[in-house]
Protein backbone atom coordinates (compact mmCIF):
# COMPACT_ATOMS: atom_id res chain seq x y z
CA UNK A 1 0.00 0.00 0.00
CA UNK A 2 1.26 3.55 -0.85
CA UNK A 3 1.52 6.28 1.64
CA UNK A 4 2.14 10.05 1.34
CA UNK A 5 3.85 11.67 3.73
CA UNK A 6 4.39 15.22 4.77
CA UNK A 7 5.86 16.95 7.85
CA UNK A 8 6.66 20.40 8.94
CA UNK A 9 9.26 21.62 12.06
CA UNK A 10 10.59 24.88 13.67
CA UNK A 11 13.05 25.06 16.17
CA UNK A 12 13.71 27.40 18.56
CA UNK A 13 17.61 27.83 20.17
CA UNK A 14 16.61 29.00 24.20
CA UNK A 15 18.68 28.87 26.83
CA UNK A 16 17.74 26.12 28.18
CA UNK A 17 17.81 23.69 25.33
CA UNK A 18 15.46 23.15 22.20
CA UNK A 19 12.01 24.24 21.87
CA UNK A 20 10.62 22.78 18.39
CA UNK A 21 6.60 22.73 16.87
CA UNK A 22 5.76 20.26 14.35
CA UNK A 23 2.85 19.06 12.34
CA UNK A 24 2.30 16.26 10.05
CA UNK A 25 -0.14 14.42 7.46
CA UNK A 26 -0.33 10.57 6.22
CA UNK A 27 -2.42 10.29 3.08
CA UNK A 28 -2.43 6.29 2.19
CA UNK A 29 -3.83 5.73 -1.18
CA UNK A 30 -6.57 3.61 0.84
CA UNK A 31 -7.63 4.20 3.58
CA UNK A 32 -7.92 7.73 6.23
CA UNK A 33 -5.32 10.26 6.19
CA UNK A 34 -3.89 11.15 9.75
CA UNK A 35 -2.77 14.22 10.94
CA UNK A 36 -0.74 15.10 13.26
CA UNK A 37 0.90 18.08 15.43
CA UNK A 38 3.08 18.37 18.55
CA UNK A 39 5.85 20.31 20.04
CA UNK A 40 8.75 19.09 22.15
CA UNK A 41 11.72 20.53 24.39
CA UNK A 42 14.82 18.94 24.47
CA UNK A 43 18.11 19.70 26.95
CA UNK A 44 20.84 17.40 27.94
CA UNK A 45 19.60 16.71 31.34
CA UNK A 46 15.79 16.47 30.43
CA UNK A 47 13.52 16.60 27.73
CA UNK A 48 9.58 16.38 27.70
CA UNK A 49 7.03 16.29 24.69
CA UNK A 50 3.22 16.55 23.82
CA UNK A 51 1.82 15.30 20.55
CA UNK A 52 -1.42 14.61 19.04
CA UNK A 53 -2.82 12.65 16.05
CA UNK A 54 -6.35 12.59 14.57
CA UNK A 55 -6.97 9.93 12.08
CA UNK A 56 -10.07 11.22 10.31
CA UNK A 57 -13.55 8.27 10.90
CA UNK A 58 -11.23 6.58 13.24
CA UNK A 59 -10.41 8.76 16.46
CA UNK A 60 -7.35 10.74 18.23
CA UNK A 61 -4.21 9.72 20.26
CA UNK A 62 -2.88 12.37 22.62
CA UNK A 63 0.81 11.65 24.00
CA UNK A 64 2.82 13.63 27.40
CA UNK A 65 6.04 12.16 27.65
CA UNK A 66 8.97 13.32 29.83
CA UNK A 67 12.62 12.09 30.08
CA UNK A 68 15.33 12.90 33.25
CA UNK A 69 19.21 12.19 32.99
CA UNK A 70 20.34 10.24 36.03
CA UNK A 71 23.71 9.53 35.09
CA UNK A 72 25.99 10.97 32.64
CA UNK A 73 29.84 10.12 32.88
CA UNK A 74 31.30 10.21 28.92
CA UNK A 75 31.33 7.56 27.44
CA UNK A 76 28.41 6.25 29.79
CA UNK A 77 24.37 7.55 30.14
CA UNK A 78 21.27 6.59 31.70
CA UNK A 79 17.95 8.38 31.21
CA UNK A 80 14.80 7.56 33.20
CA UNK A 81 11.52 8.33 31.38
CA UNK A 82 7.87 8.30 31.40
CA UNK A 83 4.52 8.74 29.48
CA UNK A 84 1.02 8.59 29.15
CA UNK A 85 -1.26 8.07 26.40
CA UNK A 86 -4.95 8.65 25.51
CA UNK A 87 -6.72 6.72 23.08
CA UNK A 88 -10.00 9.05 22.12
CA UNK A 89 -11.56 6.76 19.45
CA UNK A 90 -15.13 8.25 17.46
CA UNK A 91 -16.86 4.91 18.80
CA UNK A 92 -16.08 3.13 22.38
CA UNK A 93 -14.61 3.74 25.04
CA UNK A 94 -11.47 5.97 25.67
CA UNK A 95 -8.48 4.14 27.24
CA UNK A 96 -5.32 4.95 28.88
CA UNK A 97 -1.87 3.96 28.46
CA UNK A 98 1.03 4.62 30.89
CA UNK A 99 4.69 3.83 31.25
CA UNK A 100 8.16 4.18 32.66
CA UNK A 101 11.29 3.02 31.43
CA UNK A 102 15.19 3.12 32.24
CA UNK A 103 17.44 2.93 29.52
CA UNK A 104 21.46 3.06 29.40
CA UNK A 105 23.76 4.04 26.18
CA UNK A 106 26.99 4.43 25.05
CA UNK A 107 28.63 6.66 23.08
CA UNK A 108 29.93 4.27 20.37
CA UNK A 109 26.03 3.21 19.94
CA UNK A 110 25.23 0.50 22.11
CA UNK A 111 22.63 0.45 24.17
CA UNK A 112 19.68 -1.62 26.54
CA UNK A 113 16.56 -0.16 27.88
CA UNK A 114 14.25 -1.16 29.80
CA UNK A 115 10.09 -0.59 30.18
CA UNK A 116 6.70 -1.37 31.76
CA UNK A 117 3.20 -0.30 30.30
CA UNK A 118 -0.07 -0.96 31.61
CA UNK A 119 -3.67 0.01 29.04
CA UNK A 120 -6.67 0.12 31.55
CA UNK A 121 -9.20 -0.87 28.84
CA UNK A 122 -7.37 -4.15 28.56
CA UNK A 123 -6.36 -4.46 31.94
CA UNK A 124 -3.04 -5.57 30.86
CA UNK A 125 1.00 -4.90 31.57
CA UNK A 126 3.70 -5.24 29.33
CA UNK A 127 7.02 -5.54 30.29
CA UNK A 128 9.80 -4.97 27.22
CA UNK A 129 13.63 -5.29 27.38
CA UNK A 130 15.06 -4.11 24.10
CA UNK A 131 19.26 -4.03 23.19
CA UNK A 132 21.41 -2.35 20.41
CA UNK A 133 24.99 -3.23 19.62
CA UNK A 134 26.97 -1.50 17.26
CA UNK A 135 29.15 -3.40 15.10
CA UNK A 136 30.84 -1.01 12.64
CA UNK A 137 30.72 2.84 12.50
CA UNK A 138 32.96 5.66 10.48
CA UNK A 139 32.14 8.75 9.41
CA UNK A 140 28.99 8.28 6.80
CA UNK A 141 28.22 4.56 7.52
CA UNK A 142 26.68 2.65 10.59
CA UNK A 143 25.85 -1.09 10.97
CA UNK A 144 24.03 -1.95 14.02
CA UNK A 145 22.19 -5.40 15.72
CA UNK A 146 18.95 -5.15 17.88
CA UNK A 147 16.59 -7.40 19.74
CA UNK A 148 14.23 -6.97 22.00
CA UNK A 149 11.30 -9.67 24.10
CA UNK A 150 8.17 -8.75 25.62
CA UNK A 151 5.43 -10.38 28.05
CA UNK A 152 2.50 -9.38 29.20
CA UNK A 153 -0.03 -9.90 32.21
CA UNK A 154 -3.91 -9.85 32.18
CA UNK A 155 -6.81 -11.02 33.01
CA UNK A 156 -5.83 -14.42 32.62
CA UNK A 157 -2.29 -14.16 34.23
CA UNK A 158 1.23 -14.67 33.34
CA UNK A 159 1.93 -15.23 29.94
CA UNK A 160 5.06 -16.51 28.16
CA UNK A 161 6.90 -13.82 26.36
CA UNK A 162 4.39 -12.80 24.18
CA UNK A 163 7.12 -11.18 21.18
CA UNK A 164 10.53 -11.43 20.44
CA UNK A 165 12.16 -9.42 17.49
CA UNK A 166 16.10 -9.44 16.25
CA UNK A 167 17.25 -7.52 13.69
CA UNK A 168 20.42 -5.95 12.18
CA UNK A 169 20.11 -2.09 9.84
CA UNK A 170 22.47 -0.55 8.00
CA UNK A 171 22.52 3.48 7.86
CA UNK A 172 24.14 6.06 6.24
CA UNK A 173 25.10 9.57 6.64
CA UNK A 174 23.04 11.25 3.17
CA UNK A 175 19.70 9.63 4.81
CA UNK A 176 20.22 6.36 3.05
CA UNK A 177 19.25 2.84 4.95
CA UNK A 178 18.23 -0.75 5.01
CA UNK A 179 17.07 -2.94 7.78
CA UNK A 180 16.12 -6.89 8.32
CA UNK A 181 14.21 -8.30 10.95
CA UNK A 182 12.70 -11.61 12.32
CA UNK A 183 9.88 -11.29 14.70
CA UNK A 184 8.67 -14.79 16.63
CA UNK A 185 4.97 -13.93 18.46
CA UNK A 186 4.24 -17.34 20.08
CA UNK A 187 0.88 -17.21 21.16
CA UNK A 188 0.25 -17.06 17.71
CA UNK A 189 2.84 -19.37 16.51
CA UNK A 190 3.87 -16.94 13.91
CA UNK A 191 6.84 -15.70 12.72
CA UNK A 192 7.26 -12.61 10.55
CA UNK A 193 10.50 -11.61 8.39
CA UNK A 194 10.70 -8.04 7.73
CA UNK A 195 12.78 -6.07 5.08
CA UNK A 196 12.61 -2.35 4.98
CA UNK A 197 14.47 0.45 2.80
CA UNK A 198 14.57 4.40 2.49
CA UNK A 199 16.50 6.46 -0.07
CA UNK A 200 17.22 9.86 0.04
CA UNK A 201 16.11 11.19 -2.83
CA UNK A 202 16.77 15.25 -2.31
CA UNK A 203 18.35 17.26 0.63
CA UNK A 204 19.72 20.59 1.41
CA UNK A 205 19.71 22.61 4.35
CA UNK A 206 15.67 23.10 4.70
CA UNK A 207 13.68 20.67 2.99
CA UNK A 208 14.38 16.68 2.31
CA UNK A 209 12.72 14.02 -0.09
CA UNK A 210 12.88 10.52 0.91
CA UNK A 211 11.39 7.46 -0.74
CA UNK A 212 10.23 4.09 1.61
CA UNK A 213 9.45 0.75 1.17
CA UNK A 214 8.83 -2.16 2.60
CA UNK A 215 8.16 -6.31 2.21
CA UNK A 216 7.00 -8.70 5.14
CA UNK A 217 5.98 -11.83 5.27
CA UNK A 218 4.51 -14.03 8.07
CA UNK A 219 4.66 -17.79 8.43
CA UNK A 220 2.22 -19.50 10.85
CA UNK A 221 -1.44 -21.12 10.93
CA UNK A 222 -3.24 -18.12 10.22
CA UNK A 223 -0.68 -16.13 8.67
CA UNK A 224 -1.68 -14.50 5.07
CA UNK A 225 -0.25 -16.79 1.86
CA UNK A 226 0.93 -13.40 -0.03
CA UNK A 227 3.71 -11.09 1.41
CA UNK A 228 2.89 -7.47 2.35
CA UNK A 229 4.46 -4.72 0.37
CA UNK A 230 4.16 -1.31 1.00
CA UNK A 231 5.67 2.30 0.13
CA UNK A 232 6.23 5.35 -0.17
CA UNK A 233 7.09 9.24 -0.15
CA UNK A 234 8.03 11.61 2.81
CA UNK A 235 8.84 14.75 2.77
CA UNK A 236 10.02 16.80 5.67
CA UNK A 237 10.37 21.08 5.81
CA UNK A 238 11.93 22.90 8.12
CA UNK A 239 10.28 26.43 8.53
CA UNK A 240 12.91 29.60 9.13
Amino acid sequence: METRNGSVSKTFLIPQGNLTFGGSASVPVFGPPTLGAGVTFDANKFGASLNTSHTIGVGTTTTAAGRVNVFDSRPHRIDASAFHTLNTPNHGPMSHTTGVGLGYTHVHGHGVSASVQHTSSLKQTDLGVKGNVNIYRDEKNSLDANAAINTSFGPSGPSKPSGSVVGLGYTHAHGHGVSASVKHTPSLNQTDLGVEGKVNIYRDEKNSLDAQAAINKSFGPSAPDKPTVSGGLVFTKKLD
